[in-house]
């Protein structure tokens, strides 16, 4: 490929997961931030976000030899899964659109999720940063407010439920009294 040079000896590694299984067994692999790139085959985007994310996963990930070992280690890990061959598992992680990326880092799970084409590549490149750079207290930190923020949205959920019901409630007397 074109992409890598003269140098075919160099490729990154992109795991390729195939089944629920891989995706856990990739998640669990090392507590490294991982990105996990959904897409489809017949995606023009997502073939044109492809050419950039192999070359970051050069940049930034793990480098195997001709053989497929690991002959550098990187800062991240990167997998693809390919929508087409795995339906089932993208609607279970809410993939909606392609291409699609989810970031996790070991016990922290998923950090981010967002729809990613190749004009929002440089985002995704900004996040990575951010996230490489985040401390463990920051990180723990965010997850805490993450969770306050989830808190508060489902008090706000259940308040305007029993307003609802209150009012639904109200015109049913009205209605009686009519």
């Amino acid at each position: 490929m074109a992409l890598w040079g003269k140098d075919k000896t160099r490729v990154p590694k992109i795991t390729k997961v195939e089944s629920m299984d891989d995706f856990l067994a990739f998640l669990a692999e090392d507590p490294r931030l991982a990105i996990v790139k959904f897409h489809a085959s017949w995606c023009k985007s997502c073939q044109k976000f492809d050419v950039r994310y192999k070359k970051l996963a050069l940049e930034k990930g793990d480098i195997c030899d001709g053989n497929g070992d690991i002959i550098e280690p990187g800062q991240m890990r990167f997998a693809d899964v390919e929508f087409g061959k795995n339906a089932k598992l993208c609607r279970t992680l809410g993939v909606k659109r392609l291409p699609y990326i989810h970031m996790y880092r070991g016990a922290e799970g998923l950090l981010e999720d967002f729809a990613c084409g190749p004009k929002k590549f440089p985002m995704l490149e900004e996040k990575i940063d951010e996230k490489l750079q985040m401390s463990q207290e920051e990180i723990n930190f965010n997850m805490v407010m993450d969770e306050g923020t989830d808190l508060n949205d489902d008090i706000m959920t259940e308040l305007k439920w029993e307003q609802y019901q209150e009012a639904a409630r109200a015109t049913v007397a009205a209605n009686k009294k009519d």
